[in-house]
């Protein structure tokens, strides 16, 4: 489950042009080698991202103008090189 967020604001941050929200379901997988001495360094690699869809974001850039997206919008990236150190 992730869940997506978008906001489109002005650039000094003080006005919302619209936003829309959903929680998305999803598979997701995990790949990686672990190198063990005094410590454990992991290389993964992570692949699949829920879709978040519908997407509709009411009063965009002005009152009254809706966009809409049926194609969804990744809630994080679908593909992800990691690396990480365990003492």
């Amino acid at each position: 489950m992730a869940a997506w967020k978008g906001e489109f604001l002005t650039s000094d941050k003080s006005k919302t042009y619209g936003g829309d929200s959903v929680t998305a379901f999803g598979a997701s997988y995990a790949a990686g080698i672990d190198f063990r001495r005094a410590f454990t360094f992991s290389v993964f690699l992570e692949g699949g991202s829920p879709l978040a869809k519908p997407i509709k974001v009411n009063n965009l850039f002005y009152n009254g103008w809706t966009w809409n997206s049926t194609a969804g919008e990744h809630a994080v990236f679908p593909y992800r090189l990691g690396m990480a150190l365990s003492l």
